[in-house]
């Protein structure tokens, strides 16, 4: 398959045959997720919402393909198996969640010492994550999240009655890639280099188009139609703390606020893609064949 060679020159590949080394190794090691690098590519505060997958309909359709997918980050790899029905997004996934604090309450009652009074939390999931929908025609659409957490050091969020009220700083980086392979495809689906990439395997060959692309701290590809890709950060940060004084009672709510930037591309209202992201974040597009 030809590509231009102005976006070839600055895109490398890993051969399956060593992904699939790499695939034996990563399972020796039982490693649960993959380390994802993080993108330098400047981001935008405000991105564009990243579509997910529509309602999913009925679940009771009569066929199902199985579908198998090995994403790789650098020498590691994973792979994520099972069967799809028609017509159906079915999720499949291999991830880690750590739960964080993601809101405390405390309060105070006339001359009692303070306490808390609640606790809320969430989860920071890593892994991957892939949404798939074989289709009547045999083409497959996929919707396909690799993602890397980390929960850093509590810091003060706010205080109440001279006591500091602390929570963590948990953040998220990855990549996001959607489109749809026609029949008989296999191999590359996507590539965002450095970062990550993602195959199918099984029978046939590389036969969707290819719509490269490249920026200023990465480059890539997403094969099919309605094409997609996005590196993203989320970040849970602390709100200003809400304190309440009615009737004696004296309460101070600190809580965390998730918020995303993202830089990428998404099919426009033509079909061509449409880039969104910080300054300097300019992408060049080519598609092949």
């Amino acid at each position: 398959m030809s590509r231009p060679c102005a976006l070839r020159a600055s895109i490398r590949f890993v051969p399956a045959r060593l992904l699939l080394a790499a695939l034996c190794c990563s399972c020796a090691a039982s490693r649960p997720v993959l380390e994802v690098p993080e993108s330098l590519l400047p981001l935008s505060p405000e991105p564009p919402p990243w579509e997910g997958p529509p309602d999913s309909g009925p679940s009771d359709a009569a066929s199902a393909r199985q579908v198998e997918l090995l994403l790789a980050c650098g020498p590691e790899a994973i792979t994520l198996s099972g069967w799809c029905r028609v017509g159906v997004w079915t999720t499949l996934e291999e991830t880690r969640a750590e739960p964080f604090v993601t809101r405390e309450s405390w309060g105070r009652l006339g001359a009692r010492a303070p306490r808390r009074l609640a606790r809320i939390t969430d989860d920071l999931v890593s892994g991957a994550v892939a949404r798939l929908r074989p289709e009547a025609n045999g083409a497959l659409s996929f919707r396909i999240e690799v993602a890397q957490g980390r929960i850093d050091k509590e810091a003060p969020s706010g205080s109440f009655e001279g006591h500091a009220i602390l929570l963590p700083r948990p953040r998220r980086h990855g990549f996001r890639f959607s489109g749809t392979l026609p029949r008989g495809h296999a191999g590359r689906i996507a590539v965002w280099a450095p970062g990550v990439e993602v195959f199918l395997l099984g029978p046939g060959e590389e036969t969707a188009s290819v719509l490269q692309f490249e920026v200023e701290g990465g480059a890539g590809l997403v094969a099919g139609g309605a094409s997609g890709a996005e590196a993203f950060l989320e970040e849970w940060l602390p709100l200003p703390p809400l304190l309440i004084d009615a009737d004696g009672v004296r309460r101070a709510d600190c809580r965390l606020e998730r918020r995303r930037s993202a830089a990428g591309f998404r099919p426009g209202p033509g079909g061509e893609p449409e880039s969104y992201g910080g300054t300097g974040a300019a992408f060049r597009f080519a598609r092949s064949p």
